[in-house]
């Protein structure tokens, strides 16, 4: 039975130090907002006709003229809340549209008389190296290791108690 019960506290002992060190290693929990990491043009600028575009294609699929695929999601994500210009590449202009449920990056190009060539949707790209450096990687850990040994010190203290009382968990 000594045997069983030393066993048990080991595991315990083990389990209490992963979720420490989950604890210690878990990023803070208002990161900063990720960014569109795409190849870059010299372009500061939207092409004039984008946005417009962009909402347009927006409208159209949300009543179902437009890709009827894209219909349900369109519908899904809620109203759209802001579309802003973000930046341009080989492709196009690039708009974030946040929804009231989400958000989507949207793709325009406008050929030399103005004509809309494209208009494409994706999800938005994740955070970038950096931002996971900024967020994640500087967290101070000091409190935070302080109240995960006081922690564990109370889970090992009432598995003792448990096992001294004989109550099985």
């Amino acid at each position: 039975m000594l045997h069983l019960a030393g066993r048990s506290a080991l595991i315990t002992l083990a389990a209490g130090a992963v979720i420490g060190v989950t604890y210690w290693a878990t990023p803070p929990a208002i990161p900063k907002p990720a960014r569109d990491h795409g190849p870059r043009m010299s372009q500061a600028e939207a092409i004039p006709g984008g946005e417009q575009a962009v909402r347009r294609a927006i409208d159209d699929m949300r009543k179902g003229t437009q890709r009827p695929q894209n219909h349900w999601m369109m519908t899904a994500l809620g109203p759209l809340q802001t579309l802003s210009y973000r930046s341009a590449d080989n492709r196009g202009d690039h708009y974030l549209a946040s929804f009231q449920n989400g958000a989507l990056l949207w793709n325009v190009s406008i050929d030399e008389a103005g004509k809309i060539k494209t208009v494409s949707f994706d999800a938005p790209m994740g955070p970038s190296p950096q931002d996971w450096i900024d967020n994640y990687a500087l967290t101070a850990t000091g409190p935070r290791v302080l109240v995960q040994v006081i922690a564990l010190i109370k889970i090992l203290a009432l598995v003792g108690i448990g096992r001294l009382a004989r109550i099985r968990l």
